[in-house]
């Protein structure tokens, strides 16, 4: 039987997406390139929204203004 993946799993590929576009703590992800790349993968709108809810709450990232993800030093040690 399938399992559905945990909010840590996905907020782990929103990591790995940081990654893929070569970004360091401190550099940040429009939101729409991530909800894009997201899509192409696809994966769940929901399930990005979760995965950012656990990622926000680990300190691995951060929501910036204008709709952008900062990637923190502990989510970059995580990645």
């Amino acid at each position: 039987m399938a399992t559905i993946p945990s909010p840590e799993e996905f907020a782990r590929k929103i990591l790995a997406i940081f990654i893929e576009f070569n970004l360091r703590a401190g550099e940040c992800l429009p939101q729409r390139t991530l909800v894009g790349i997201w899509s192409n993968k696809g994966l769940r709108f929901d399930d990005l929204n979760a995965g950012i809810e656990y990622a926000v709450a680990q300190g691995w990232i951060e929501r910036g203004e204008n709709h952008v993800y900062f990637l923190t030093e502990k989510g970059f040690s995580e990645a």
